[in-house]
């Protein structure tokens, strides 16, 4: 089991690599104590771990990685999933798409995409949302990489 510190290190190396942060990505422990108590109030109320990014989308929807769960709200309700139960990484458009012949490869236009649909053991899927393009394309690398190191 990896401990707390070193998956912390993981994601905040993941996200130097991503060119994290940016004007919408945030180290959430680096936000002013105004700006952190609007999401607080709903990440306290899981086990989410030590929170590290907040993803803000437009509209006031949001997804906050965290050492232990990753939370997000859509602007209507709350979802969260333990890192240690993703047991698939998608997105919509890829769900959308028809069944292609054998021997083709299906490619997400990430561009366009502002949603990670993530399914866990259970086959219970959650949605998280972000910023379309390079935000989304992060978001996804950082849970493929934790997903990996359980």
């Amino acid at each position: 089991m990896k401990t707390e510190g070193f998956i912390e290190n993981r994601i905040l190396w993941r996200a130097s690599k991503s060119n994290l942060p940016n004007r919408n990505v945030f180290i959430y422990e680096d936000m002013p104590d105004s700006k952190r108590s609007k999401y607080a109030h709903i990440i306290d109320k899981v086990d989410s771990g030590k929170i590290i990014l907040l993803f803000v989308g437009k509209s006031r929807v949001w997804t906050a990685v965290g050492t232990k769960m990753i939370v997000g709200f859509d602007g209507e309700k709350v979802n969260s999933i333990r890192i240690d139960d993703i047991k698939h990484i998608d997105s919509k458009r890829m769900k959308e798409l028809p069944d292609e012949p054998t021997g083709w490869t299906r490619i997400p236009r990430k561009l366009n995409e502002k949603a990670v649909i993530l399914t866990d053991k259970g086959g219970v899927e959650s949605t998280f949302l972000t910023r379309k393009g390079k935000n989304l394309f992060s978001l996804c690398s950082m849970l493929l990489m934790l997903k990996r190191l359980d």
